[in-house]
């Protein structure tokens, strides 16, 4: 009886210890952060308010990220009025499904219209949402320690600056947010199944992908969890990733319904209607996003040149192409990185292996 209660009293005192400790990094955060309320609004942003004030066209409270919808008429007055480029293709189409995300975007412009601080605010409390739903992951995924310390690694990751002062990428913090706190309710369903937290799962992925596609993030760690952290029956695991299921399945036949989709942008390759161009483009952009993640190098080519222009970083990768210049470096950027991950993964998993558990060493291989 005795025993029980010295662990129920060291088990509360742990929890109290990480929530003191989560709270001072979202704290952290939040300091780092804060100059993004200065920033004002930022392209998509500025369109979005052309939406909802009637001067662009009308788009519906939950649709403000339905930024071009396929309409040739439509794009060509775009051209005529200058708010699309010359160059665009009559064909072109921008179209998200993110609707969570739209009415919070609608609401913030109900209540303070072009009150910009005030939706910064609103930003950082969802930072602060998404720091807070991925402690609860990270608590159940591993120690309290390697939680501790990733949670910080986390929080002050330079990518929060872009969601944090663009307000139109909010929904990349509210999308992590139900996408974490459906991961962290996954783990604990997957030790104890109820009915309750069947549901509960099925509705945070829910609202996960409606407030963007970027919960396909948060599901792909549902995925390689089954995959690689579950030493269950194939069956049991497949099981479990129901709700994850049933919220895609959803989003998917929300996405063709609502004409979702890119044609005719550089930056966004849409992998439904051009499945070529996103392989090509994948096959170069994800090595570079790599190498943002587990080498800290910029993943976006431009980036990398502006903050590393002349430097030995720059010159190395530009060394392994025979273009000249930075076209050279654009060209290599991935390709570096691989070489990198190879040359520095290699004698890491050599020094670890012993001290890796069997799904740890699952999950690496």
């Amino acid at each position: 009886m005795l025993a029980a209660t010295t662990t129920a009293t060291a088990t509360a005192t742990d929890l109290r210890r990480a929530w003191a400790w989560t709270a001072a990094v979202i704290a952290t955060a939040l300091v780092l952060y804060w100059p993004a309320t200065g920033v004002g609004f930022l392209a998509d942003d500025v369109y979005q308010i052309a939406l909802l004030e009637g001067v662009a066209g009308h788009r519906a409270p939950w649709a403000l990220y339905s930024l071009y919808p396929r309409d040739p008429a439509a794009t060509a007055a775009h051209l005529a009025d200058g708010s699309l480029p010359w160059w665009t293709v009559p064909e072109f189409r921008f179209v998200q499904v993110r609707p969570l995300s739209s009415l919070l975007l609608y609401l913030d412009h109900a209540l303070w219209p072009r009150g910009a601080f005030v939706h910064h605010l609103h930003s950082l409390a969802w930072l602060a949402a998404t720091l807070a739903a991925a402690h609860l992951v990270l608590r159940r995924a591993t120690s309290g320690a390697i939680a501790a310390l990733a949670l910080l690694v986390y929080a002050i990751d330079e990518t929060f600056g872009w969601t944090a002062a663009w307000l139109a990428n909010r929904c990349a913090l509210v999308s992590a947010t139900f996408a974490f706190t459906a991961l962290a309710v996954h783990l604990r369903r997957v030790e104890h199944p109820s009915r309750r937290a069947f549901g509960l799962e099925l509705l945070l992925w829910a609202l996960a992908f409606a407030a963007g596609e970027y919960a396909l993030c948060g599901a792909a760690y549902g995925l390689a969890h089954a995959l690689v952290g579950q030493s269950d029956p194939w069956r049991r695991r497949l099981r479990a990733l129901v709700p994850l299921a049933l919220a895609l399945a959803g989003f998917a036949v929300l996405s063709v319904a609502w004409g979702a989709g890119v044609h005719g942008a550089t930056s966004y390759v849409d992998p439904l209607h051009h499945p070529l161009e996103f392989a090509v483009a994948a096959l170069d952009r994800i090595p570079r996003m790599l190498g943002e993640v587990w080498l800290a190098i910029p993943g976006e080519s431009d980036r990398l040149l502006f903050r590393y222009e002349d430097s030995a970083l720059v010159r190395l990768i530009g060394a392994l192409s025979s273009t000249p210049g930075s076209a050279g470096v654009v060209e290599a950027h991935g390709r570096f990185v691989l070489l990198a991950l190879a040359a520095l993964g290699g004698p890491t998993w050599w020094l670890a292996r012993r001290r890796l558990t069997p799904a740890e060493r699952r999950a690496v291989a």
